[in-house]
């Protein structure tokens, strides 16, 4: 039987699989895929897992980009701070759609730079790459009022001097 590790049996993995509902195991013996992605369950322990690790990641692009601003990493969002509540099911549902999608190309572009995956595929040092993404929602603080309006007299920006 194939290992997966010097310590782990194929079997093994399969049953833990099957436990946390990623799998189904099919009448004729083949392994069908439940899920695309992996979702640490309702318990904490998963969850805390990736508590520890995406912050982190994320900090450390912030910083990176602070560091080396002539070769930024990807960090990108958008905001908007005017979204009725009524539309936040809809939104977050199509928000999900877009990600899943953008992870799943993400994974097929990065699987095809795997070493391990694609033997073809560029050398040199060992490197770890993440692409993610997120959805988050708050209620927003109440608008401010509107600035005073401005003196269109003159264009902005200019300095008129007295002769």
């Amino acid at each position: 039987m194939r290992q997966v590790g010097p310590d782990v049996p194929v079997r093994s993995v399969l049953d833990e699989l099957l436990h946390s509902g990623v799998v189904e195991l099919l009448p004729d013996g083949d392994v069908c895929l439940r899920r695309e992605a992996h979702v640490p369950a309702a318990g904490a322990e998963g969850k805390l897992t990736l508590l520890g690790s995406d912050p982190a990641e994320v900090f450390s692009t912030i910083v990176h980009n602070i560091e080396h601003p002539e070769a930024p990493r990807l960090q990108r969002k958008v905001v908007y701070d005017n979204i009725g509540a009524d539309a936040l099911p809809e939104l977050s549902q199509a928000a999900r759609d877009i990600g899943e999608e953008f992870i799943r190309r993400a994974n097929a572009l990065l699987a095809s730079y795997d070493r391990d995956r694609n033997p073809e595929a560029p050398g040199g040092k060992r490197t770890r790459v993440l692409l993610g993404s997120y959805y988050f929602e708050e209620e927003a603080a109440p608008s401010e009022p509107p600035p005073a309006a401005e003196d269109t007299s003159r264009p902005p920006g200019r300095i008129r001097r007295s002769r």
